[in-house]
């Protein structure tokens, strides 16, 4: 029985490697010669391979070594994409196939129910998206959306990959996402450092309907969200994020907005933030899922648009696999020390995101859930944030008795922003059950009426070492204590209906 090589050079198979002439042909070549032998790597030696989609299989790696660089065409005929319908797949889970649609991408290397795919090396994976863009949407970003999203590649799109590592290389400059792993199990991404500043929508890493994952030592810049989790057709869970440093012009850690079935057991921690428009933090479930045992801790954020968004909502999506308007409960943040600098910290980015108009006064981190559907369970202990902004408008603040005119907005877009007017400026939480507020430091540097903290309908609210000057405004808030004597009352200001 012959053994199989160890490593197939794609010049061996016709690769010319010189970043002009089209290698696709001679890298899959080299691909399917290793899985035929049983496996083995694909080893790019100093050189630029310029290629379109190549299919990845089974048991088969790729090494970069330093000085090669795989080079994304700019043809649009030259990528192509996994299929939409897995007959397979769709046979054993109903919502298999409707997410695989969502997220059939085109992509410069594709894998579809492979395993044991391993990248790694010293090189970079440039996907050549500015040209792609700039050929196919001359006017982008003007327009946002002639070019839509699933025309532009990413890098990776992987689905029901088991067993796949990413380590050490380079990944730049993706016509969209830089990386799409959709129901998957076992990920490990270490050591990475993306660059994805090509276009707007161009995340630096998403996990779609996946298990078992680790995103570890990371270096992220993107121009939209940095790591996003997302669920439309099975729950995300086991996922941990630590050691990485994100710069991204949205959220730097963001699980939603797709939430159809939810997440569960995600660790956050290590985590270096900085020049983000939106949060730094935003766990959102809008489309019936569950979310449940999560804990994010040890962060540092600067230059941030916000530091916390926490929101249960309701919006009515074709997708939607279920009536139900979902579940958050047992969050626990921890130990973030954040710089909020408000709408302009996108400011040195190429694709600033959208904000609304007029501007709103400065917004507070926010956990907001429904009426009929409270957030539960939600302790946030040992923060210090500092807000460097002061009223733009006075006639457009909402007074903390009336923050009844502060709107559901139940089916929106799930964003910080969404509610407009905020009546504070640190913290507002509205209907929720079982909060815990401990060791908080909200700090002001600017000129601001409103109250630092305002409850909303909240049940069961724990309250120890919170310093918002000038108070905290509580509002239909029932069964209010502290560990330390006099705790429940320190510097707290109830509003009677």
């Amino acid at each position: 029985m012959k053994s199989p090589e160890m490593f197939y050079l794609p010049q061996r198979y016709g690769a010319a490697g010189d970043g002009v002439r089209s290698d696709t042909k001679a890298v899959q070549a080299a691909v399917d010669a290793a899985a035929a032998g049983g496996g083995g790597t694909v080893h790019f030696g100093p050189g630029c391979y310029l290629i379109g989609s190549v299919m990845l299989r089974s048991n088969v790696g790729l090494h970069l070594d330093n000085g090669a660089t795989i080079l994304g065409s700019q043809d649009k005929a030259d990528y192509a994409r996994l299929p939409e319908s897995n007959p397979e797949l769709s046979s054993k889970d109903t919502h298999g196939w409707r997410s695989l649609h969502e997220y059939a991408y085109y992509g410069l290397f594709l894998a579809q129910d492979a395993s044991n795919i391993t990248i790694a090396g010293e090189g970079t994976i440039d996907g050549n998206g500015k040209a792609f863009v700039a050929k196919y949407d001359p006017v982008y970003p003007a327009n946002k959306g002639a070019l839509h999203n699933r025309f532009r590649p990413v890098v990776f799109q992987f689905a029901g990959c088991r067993n796949v590592r990413i380590s050490g290389i380079t990944l730049t400059n993706s016509a969209g996402w830089m990386q799409c792993h959709l129901q998957g199990n076992g990920l490990q991404i270490q050591g990475v450092r993306i660059e994805n500043l090509s276009a707007w929508n161009n995340d630096g890493i998403d996990i779609v309907d996946s298990r078992d994952v680790i995103i570890r030592g990371c270096r992220i810049n993107c121009a939209d969200d940095g790591v996003c989790l997302k669920s439309t057709g099975r729950i995300v869970e086991n996922v941990v994020v630590s050691d990485c440093i994100i710069r991204c012009s949205a959220s730097a850690f963001k699980c939603g907005t797709g939430s159809g079935q939810g997440f569960h057991n995600i660790a956050v921690r290590n985590l270096v933030i900085y020049d983000t428009a939106r949060s730094g933090v935003a766990l959102e479930v809008v489309d019936g899922g569950t979310m449940e045992l999560i804990s994010i801790s040890n962060i540092t954020m600067w230059n941030t648009g916000n530091a916390i968004f926490i929101r249960l909502g309701d919006r009515a999506r074709l997708h939607r696999n279920h009536e139900n308007i979902g579940t958050i409960r047992d969050i626990t943040i921890s130990n973030v020390v954040a710089e909020i600098t408000g709408f302009d910290s996108d400011a040195g980015y190429p694709f600033r995101a959208p904000r609304p108009a007029p501007l709103p006064n400065p917004l507070p981190s926010s956990i907001v859930g429904l009426p009929d559907a409270r957030v539960r369970n939600i302790s946030l202990s040992d923060l210090h944030f500092i807000y460097a902004g002061s009223v733009l408008d006075r006639s457009r603040l909402i007074p903390p008795k009336d923050c009844f005119r502060v709107p559901e907005n139940a089916s929106g877009y799930p964003e910080y922003d969404q509610f407009g007017e905020l009546p504070s400026w640190g913290l507002y939480v509205r209907h929720a059950e079982g909060l815990r507020l401990r060791n908080i430091v909200m700090q002001l540097r600017g000129e601001d009426e409103r109250p630092g903290v305002l409850c909303d309908d909240v049940v069961d609210l724990g309250c120890d070492g919170i310093s918002a000057a000038p108070d905290i405004v509580l509002h239909n808030v029932r069964n209010v204590g502290g560990s330390e004597p006099g705790a429940a009352a320190a510097g707290i200001r109830v509003l009677r209906n």
